[in-house]
């Protein structure tokens, strides 16, 4: 495999001296990096910076940690200078994410960060091995801390499918699976073999809605009829819609209990009624009937 220095040079990026490498993966909080992406918060989150560790640097590339020692490249930018915390005009919706943000960052740096073009084919799909001082969050770039390319995915690949209980798909990925058939084919393949009983979590509320798939293509063709508008003419999700177009952000999707293909239609609702009996969703969730 190639060294990442290798891989960006030929791009014509070699700022060595000027640009510093950050891998994000942060357990002080109950969203995730890849949450924060999918609601367009990352970049509030990474410009703000208690410590100066962009000072005299002109570039910076961002990873996303994943699992051990792993990351995936986010996104290069360019450092256009910094400002006071306090200049900053941050979502409201932000603030109700991050309660305490602005009393633990009120005397932090803003950093203004530029995406820069020419990159875009790389981004989510450039894995590096970070090394094993992962506590190094941020470290210098320089061939002599030349991070091994160990994996390059498929254009619009989302992630492993591994198991069925193991599913959770939040509404970017459901989409880009939709939009990248081909890079994820067996989450495609394998949800469209089996029919099943669903959960689409309201991951902003914590309200739950149980579903049932029984028609052509399985699960996978259930959960098709979601991409378009995010509510699949569930007359709950879409009145969460109407107040907020972009609300189908807070939903993921997963598999409850998978069923055989030639189960009937009364059978597999039957099993719908349970979960919805079980989980209470009539009563305190998502469920009309």
């Amino acid at each position: 495999m190639i060294a990442l220095n290798e891989l960006l040079i030929n791009r014509g990026f070699g700022f060595y001296d000027e640009t510093v490498l950050v891998r994000h993966k942060d357990n002080r909080y109950k969203i995730d990096m890849f949450d924060l992406i999918e609601k367009g918060y990352f970049d509030y989150y990474q410009s703000t910076q208690t410590k100066k560790i962009f000072e005299n640097k002109k570039y910076m590339i961002a990873f996303i940690g994943t699992e051990q020692f792993k990351a995936i490249l986010y996104k290069v930018y360019k450092i256009n200078g910094s400002r006071g915390f306090d200049s900053v005009i941050y979502p409201k919706s932000f603030k109700e994410l991050f309660p305490d943000w602005f009393g633990e960052y009120k005397d932090s740096t803003w950093y203004d960060l530029e995406p820069m073009p020419g990159f875009e084919d790389l981004e989510q799909r450039v894995i590096i091995d970070w090394g094993r001082s992962t506590i190094s969050w941020a470290q210098n770039y320089s061939k002599e801390n030349a991070k091994e390319v160990t994996e390059i995915l498929p254009q619009g690949y989302v992630k492993d499918f591994t198991d069925y209980l193991d599913v959770t798909l939040t509404y970017n990925e459901l989409k880009k699976i939709y939009a990248y058939k081909d890079a994820n084919k067996k989450w495609v393949d394998k949800l469209s073999c089996v029919n099943g009983i669903y959960l689409i979590l309201d991951r902003k509320t914590g309200n739950q809605y149980v579903g049932a798939a029984y028609g052509k293509d399985g699960i996978w063709g259930r959960w098709e009829s979601y991409v378009g508008n995010g509510h699949g003419n569930n007359k709950l999700l879409m009145d969460l819609l109407k107040k907020d177009k972009d609300y189908a952000v807070n939903f993921q999707w997963a598999v409850l209990e998978t069923l055989p293909a030639n189960l009937t239609k009364e059978k597999i609702i039957s099993y719908e009624k349970r979960y919805k009996e079980k989980l209470g969703t009539r009563f305190f969730g998502l469920n009309l009937n």
